[in-house]
Formats: C-alpha cells, structure tokens, sequence
C-alpha cells in the first residue's frame, strides 16, 4: 500500500514538474537573463532564499542564471510572474494568460501537499490532470515537451518513481519536528468526513487534554486522525501563526494485524504491551533506546512539560493495563494526546465518535482504488451499483478497500460478500473481535437482547426487557457501546432515543456471536407480556377513549411506561394500594415527564390522599396541558370534592380540545345541574340525548339518569317559584326521559325507583296546583312501563305502588291498586316460573335468611336476595326443598329469582 500511495504521489508530482519546467521555459525564452528585473521583487527574494539555501552559496545575476533562479519558484511564484509581465510576453493571448494564472493560484495548494509530503486529496491528480492537458492546447507555436512526455508516461510508474521532490520546497515553513507516516489514504486521498475533520481539529486546538476517537474497526480512526495531524502541522509550520500551537508532535501505531486479501495478517515487531508503547514514544523523541521505565516515563513528561507535544497514540485497545492510563491521567498541561480506539478510556478522555461512512465518499472510495488497482469491472460501474456495493460493506472503509483489493486478487465478488463464507466472516472477526472481547457482561447482555429484539430499541424497553438487571449499569453499557460504535441511535419525533446495532455488529453478533437460547426465551416471554397488557389497554381505548382506564402513549419509552401504570391499574382494583404506589413509582422513574404517570397517580391517590391527587393532577396537565382526558379525569375528581367552579374550568378546557365528545358535555351539564343552572344543563341534555343510540350501555345509563334528575330538580324549583305551567313541563319531560330509557332497554334498579318516584311528585304538584294530569299521566307511565319488566324491576314498581298507595289522594290511590292487583294477579303469572330452595345462608344478625339459591325445574340454578321473598320470612323457619314459584331474571351478577312466593298445593 506504501509503494501504491508514492506511485500516486510521484504521478501528480511528475504533471507539476512538466508544467513548471515548460513555463519556466518560456518566460526565460521571453525575458532572457536581462528580464530579472521585471520579475515581482518578492517572488525573485523568495527564489534567492531558496537558492542560496540548496546551493550554500548567494545568488549572482550573470550568465545563464535567470533559468537557474527560476528552478526555485512554484505554482503561485509562476502565476504572480505571469501577471507581471503580461505586457511582454507573447505566448498567450490575454484569455489565455488570465486561465493560466488562474489556475497556477488555484492548484498552488494542490501543489504544497504534493511536493511537501502532505495527505493529497481526492481530486488532485484530476484537477492536475485536467489543467495539463488544457494548457497543452494554449499558445501559439508551443512545443509543451515535458508535458506531453509526462502525460504519455502516465501508464509507465517507472517514469514517475525516478522523479525526485527537492527538499528545498520545506525550506520557507517553519520547522516541526513530527514523525508522521505518508497516510494509508495517500493513494485516494481523504475523503469526505468534513464535518468530523473540522470538529477533531477543533478539538486539538481547545483545552481538551485527551481526545479520543472511537469506533468499529475499519471505520476510519486511523485516517481521520492522520488527516487532523497534518492540518493541525500546517498550522504549526506556517510562521504566520507565532507562536506554533505545538512543537513536536508524534505519531505511535499499536496496530498488530491488518486485514488484506487473504484474511488478517499479524504485523511483525508490533508494540503489545504499556512498555513497548512507552519505549517507543520515547525514542520518536530522541532519548536513548533501552532506558529503565522509569527513565522512559520520566523522559516522556519532561518533553510534555517543556515543550507543547501532540502525541497520538493509534489503536490504544490493542494493550491494556492501568499504566497507560496512569500517564494519560497525568499528562502535562500544554502538552496534548489523541488517541484511535474501539473502546474509550473512560471520565479522562473528551470521547468523539466516529460513524460509518456517508454514500458518496463511500462510492468515491471504492471507484478510487479500483482505479488505482485498474478493476475495471468495478470502476466503470454506476453509481447507483457500487451503492448498493458499499450499503453490503456497510459503508466501512476498511471493508470497502479489502473488497477491491481482494476483486483485484482474483476472488469473485459475490463469494466475497457471502454472509457464509470464512472470508467474509473474517472480515467481521477483524472489524470486531478485539472490541468484543473486552465487553462486560452486562454489556453482553445489552448486545444480544437488541438483537433479539431486531429492531431500535428504548434505554427503557430495554429496562424492561432485562428484568432484574441494574439500571445504572444498563445505562452506563448503553453509553459505552454507544460510544464504541456497536450501537447507532435515532431520535423520533418525541425525542425518544432508540437503539440498534450497528449494521456491521448485527452481522457480527448473527453470524459469530449469537444470543444463547436463555436470552433468546427471555427477551420471547417478556414480549409476550408486553403484547398481552398493550393489547388490553387499545381494547379500552377502543371502547371509549375517555375512559380513566385508558392510557395513552406516543413513543416506545411511554409505551413501556403504560405498563408499570396498567398494573397500578389493576393492584388499585383489587384495593391494594400499596403495590398500586410503588408500580406508579417505577413509571415515574423510568419517565418523570410522562403525564400519564401523574393521572394514574391521582386515580390511586383520590379516595384515600386527595390533597395529593390534586398535585398529580395538577402536574399531570402541566406536562401536557392537550389532554383532554387529564381535563376530563381531574374535572370528575373536583366534582367528587365538591369545587365545581374548578370542575366547570376542567371540563371546559376538555371541551375546547375536543368540542363534539358527549362525555365532556353530559360532565358539563351535571356540572350545571349541581351548580343549580338547570336552563343551561337542559340545553345540553337536550343536544345530547338523541345521540345516545350508538354509545354503551352504561354511559346511556348515566346520561338518562342525570337527564331526568336535572328535569326533576328544575321541577321542583319552578313548583316552589309557583310556576305551575313550567312544573308540569318539566316533570312531564323527566317522565318521557325515564320511558326513553326503559323502552330502548336502557334502564336498572335505579332508573326504575326513579319513574316511581316521579308518582309522589305528581301528587305533590297535584296538592299545590290541583291539577290531576301529572298523576293521570305518571299512573298511565309506570303501567305501561311495568308491563315489560320481570324480576326485580317489576318487583320494586309493586313496591313503590304499594308505598304510594298508603298516601295518595283517593281517586290516585283507587287508579294505584288497580294496576297493583293487574301486576299481582293472575295474568302477571305468566313467565313465571317453579323450584325448590336448594340451599341458604343464615344472616349473621341472626334475623334469618341472607340469600339462598333455588333449583328450577328446568335445573338451571338461580339465586336469591331476603329483599326477594314475599314476604322477606317466607323461610326463615325452613328453607330445605321447600318448593317455590317465582320470577325468573338477572342482575349484574347473574340469574336471580325475584318476587318468589310459596308454591300452594
């Protein structure tokens, strides 16, 4: 690769030489030795200086010397002179002359890392290239000698190698003793990278001590470092800069093996342990071979403390021990280090990581060297296809120049890139193995849970995924394979950080080192929990999305945290507090700004701590104040407290969020009817009412509940207001609310005592006005109603008559009985049915039965209620087989014998 990269060098430096020559040619054929005069005064001292330090000797203008000072002039010298003498000369015309000078300025630099051993980059031979042979096409009757040979000998590097870089090109910079190496990337130049470059020379010049360039093998450590030493040399050299930031800087390899071809292949003489490395800075700084340690080590602080030293230390994960890092911690203020490696250091180093990379650099990589191998069949591919190439090498350089090298061998480029096959698997191996080796087991762990899980993954998730494992730790293991480049990471919108492996440590990982079959079950059985508990909570969602229950996420981290606050949840149900306290805690640790956490919290704090709900509450819309559900949920929770100004403010925020949800407006409108503004509520209940149809059951239920009480409550004030007319109104829209509901099947035990109830307020409104058309009207409702309900709610209805009976007026009291009696009777025997008392429970007041269960005669088995028996002693004195007829039906908790009666014989 050495040999390849000052072949490249030596080609660009034999097109400079060409045109140097040839241009130096015709000024002195134009100006002769009496035209030094028109030369620019500074160019022709710089010249004089060089001169006289190749030559030992100072300048004398006779003779031929003219072509002789000219030798010691460059690019930019070259365009300054064409400028001067534009006036004299006769070669080109003044388009000509202007494309020249131009171009001599903008390839001057191209021309200084040419001649003056710095890095080359990626279009420097090009862009020489590219200006030799358009040059060649100038002027008038020009002959271009060297430049056309040196164009013909492109192909031929025997030309090229016999060229010599003179040493006087140094001579105007500013001395830096360094030991920098010719860069592997000599041969394609540095590419791409701009961002890393600038941010690590940055970094060199800052009052960072240790600076550390981290990441997978083949990444590109090593260049990126080569490519900064050298810009920051530059700076140092240039005498502009006074005084140099450093003063030595030193280059020391820890590589042991590098990867060709044929696989990895051990470096002979490598440094392998702290000593070697020591011994060897040392020597790069001229001290003595073979010193005692400790003369070494002294040695090396006393150079970094008087002089301002950039050492390098590249591939630092090949040695271990705690001497390197003793030095590192200790290293003289003034004095710098950077270092390459696939592991960090730890709290003493400013760790810069380096990623895979980009497309385009990638593909000019590739392109580059199978141009310089001549691979034609890899170099005339589009761009489109060497992508894709590279996207298989996972854009790592290292893997990209070991497949062109190894195309260029003989190898077929497929069997090269075979996830199965030794090469390829060594090419891993080298990439990964030294990194791996020195992994801690939780960190082993971290790697073969995310790859398991095949996917980003949460430092959350994976909490959850790992169990039992310390969260300090996970932590630390995430930053640290972070940081070493195993892991990538992406934001999402919510700022939620997610990890996976990186494309070539996924490779690694599956085809090297695989997850064993306990993690493989682990990470299987906690997924399965996962799913089980999310896929309870989207069937609440679903159901209704303002349910208290529901819990809502928007990322991974806050959908792992829904868990902890599902079990909370379910340990709050079961009047378990305490374990619902401490699940709300872990939610809240694992995500302190999840506003869910805190109405969760509030939800178990309500009933037993509601000054601290009120704060749960109150955080939990301050982390998300869009939530109409927090709106809704804290407003249900003032009304339970009584501050119904705070609920109404609540309620109304959730309303302004979400406008058309009738949940918000029946909360509203009870809201109102609590507060006494029984206008405003009716308004409500009236929108809402006919949009009943589609909801469940039991938000139906509550609506037409508190429809009707809100219609009573405005009848009683109205009736006390003297307000006849609007009483009636009123009392009559209670009656068509209360019918509503049982005609649709939307009614219980509550709804049924209500439409009672509305009998003895007709008769109050039939005493105060004298009007008997509200009894009339409620005595004809609860007949009509009561014919089609059996058990329990027929059983209240001839409760409540018979108690309305004992009070009302007479003609009320005749009209009471008679559907009593129709109830009661024979006809009402119909869907009734028989049994015998099968068992029974003694009440533990000792007054008699609790409850019991009936065996019918069609042996389903039905249970009963003391409050069902007629009368409630029918067995207290025995109750064994005793055989009964009764009214078959079913309350929340199943079949239930209602109205039961002893069976005569």
């Amino acid at each position: 690769m050495a040999r390849r990269n000052y072949a490249a060098r030596m080609s660009c430096f034999s097109l400079i030489s060409a045109i140097e020559t040839d241009l130096r040619g015709l000024i002195c054929d134009q100006l002769h030795d009496e035209g030094i005069e028109l030369l620019p005064v500074d160019v022709v001292d710089s010249a004089k200086e060089r001169y006289k330090d190749h030559h030992r000797t100072a300048y004398e203008s006779s003779g031929d010397n003219l072509r002789g000072l000219l030798e010691f002039i460059d690019f930019y010298d070259l365009s300054k002179i064409l400028n001067k003498i534009k006036a004299q000369q006769t070669f080109f015309s003044d388009e000509e002359l202007s494309f020249a000078c131009n171009e001599l300025e903008r390839l001057s630099k191209c021309r200084n890392r040419v001649c003056h051993s710095r890095p080359l980059e990626p279009n420097d031979f090009n862009d020489l290239l590219d200006f030799t042979r358009e040059i060649k096409g100038k002027g008038t009757g020009l002959n271009w000698t060297n430049i056309n040979e040196a164009i013909k000998n492109l192909d031929n590097p025997s030309f090229a190698l016999k060229l010599n870089i003179p040493e006087f090109w140094k001579n105007n910079k500013r001395f830096i003793y360094n030991n920098l190496p010719i860069p592997e990337f000599d041969d394609t130049g540095f590419l791409g990278r701009d961002k890393d470059r600038s941010s690590i020379n940055k970094l060199l010049l800052s009052n960072t001590k240790i600076i550390s360039i981290v990441g997978e093998g083949g990444i590109g450590k090593t260049a990126l470092a080569q490519r900064c030493l050298y810009d920051i040399l530059e700076l140092c050299e240039d005498k502009e800069n006074d005084p140099p930031c450093f003063d030595i800087i030193i280059w020391t390899s820890l590589k042991t093996n590098r990867l060709t071809a044929a696989g990895a292949e051990e470096i002979k003489n490598c440094i392998s342990s702290g000593s070697g490395l020591f011994q060897n800075i040392s020597e790069s700084l001229g001290a003595k071979p073979s010193a005692p340690i400790s003369q070494v080590l002294n040695d090396i602080t006393e150079y970094m403390s008087e002089f301002k030293v950039l050492l390098c230390i590249d591939n630092l994960e090949t040695i271990s021990g705690t001497d390197v890092r003793d030095f590192l911690a200790e290293a003289p203020q003034g004095s710098k280090v950077l270092i390459t490696t696939r592991v960090g250091l730890g709290e003493i180093e400013y760790r810069y990581k380096l990623d895979k990379l980009d497309d385009k650099p990638s593909i000019q990589l590739m392109r580059g060297m199978s141009r310089l191998l001549n691979v034609e069949t890899l170099s005339t591919k589009k761009n489109d296809a060497l992508s894709q190439l590279c996207r298989q090498l996972y854009n790592n350089p290292l893997l990209i120049k070991w497949y062109v090298l190894s195309v260029a061998a003989g190898q077929s480029p497929t069997d090269i890139v075979r996830r199965e096959g030794d090469n390829f698997k060594a090419a891993l191996r080298f990439c990964f193995e030294n990194l791996y080796d020195r992994l801690s087991d939780i960190e082993r762990k971290v790697i073969s849970v995310i790859a398991c899980m095949r996917k980003p993954v949460s430092a959350v998730e994976l909490r959850f995924m790992l169990g039992e494992s310390d969260e300090i730790e996970i932590e630390e293991a995430l930053n640290q394979l972070h940081n070493s480049s195993m892991l990538e990471s992406t934001i999402d919108r919510s700022d939620s950080r997610s990890f996976s492996l990186t494309g070539v440590a996924s490779e690694y990982i599956s085809e090297l080192r695989p997850p064993s079959p306990e993690t493989y079950q682990l990470v299987k059985s906690r997924k399965n929990e996962l799913k089980a508990i999310l896929d309870q909570q989207m069937v609440i969602q679903n159901h209704h999305k303002y349910d208290p229950n529901a819990i809502y996420w928007s990322n991974v981290d806050e959908r792992i945290c829904a868990i902890y606050l599902k079990k909370a949840l379910s340990a709050l149900r079961g009047a378990d507090i305490s374990s619902a306290e401490e699940h709300i805690k872990t939610a809240k640790k694992i995500m302190p700004g999840f506003s869910e956490c805190y109405r969760i919290s509030a939800q178990v704090l309500r009933d037993h701590s509601p000054f601290k709900a009120h704060s749960e509450f109150d955080t939990s819309i301050e982390l998300n104040p869009e939530s109409a559900l927090t709106r809704y949920s804290y407003a249900q929770f003032l009304i339970k407290e009584e501050e119904f100004p705070e609920a109404e403010e609540q309620i109304n925020k959730a309303l302004e969020i979400d406008p058309d949800e009738i949940s918000f407006k029946t909360c509203k409108a009870w809201i109102l009817t609590i507060c006494g503004d029984y206008r405003g509520a009716a308004l409500i209940y009236e929108e809402v009412l006919p949009l009943q149809k589609d909801r469940h059951r039991k938000f139906r239920l509550s609506t037409y509940d508190q429809a009707s009480t809100c219609y009573m409550r405005y009848h009683e004030q109205m009736l006390r207001d003297g307000d006849f007319a609007s009483a009636k109104n009123h009392l009559t829209r209670a009656s068509e609310i209360l019918s509503e509901a049982i005609g649709c099947n939307t009614y219980d035990n509550t709804i049924v005592h209500k439409i009672c109830r509305l009998l003895q307020k007709s008769e109050d409104y039939y005493r105060k006005s004298s009007d008997p058309s509200m009894c009339i009207l409620m005595l004809g409702t609860i007949d009509l109603n009561a014919s089609i309900m059996l058990g329990q709610p027929l059983q209240i209805v001839k409760d409540e008559l018979k108690n309305y009976a004992l009070s009302a007026s007479t003609e009320n009291q005749y009209k009471a009985n008679e559907i009593l009696e129709r109830l009661i009777g024979s006809n009402n025997q119909v869907g009734r049915t028989t049994g015998t008392v099968v068992r029974a429970r003694p009440d533990s007041s000792g007054r008699g039965l609790s409850f019991g269960f009936i065996k019918g005669d069609n042996s389903v088995e039905y249970f009963f209620h003391r409050s069902y028996l007629r009368p409630p002693n029918l067995l207290d004195e025995e109750y064994q087989n005793v055989r009964v007829h009764f009214a078959p039906g079913r309350n929340e908790k199943g079949l239930c014998a209602f109205d039961i009666e002893l069976l005569k014989d």
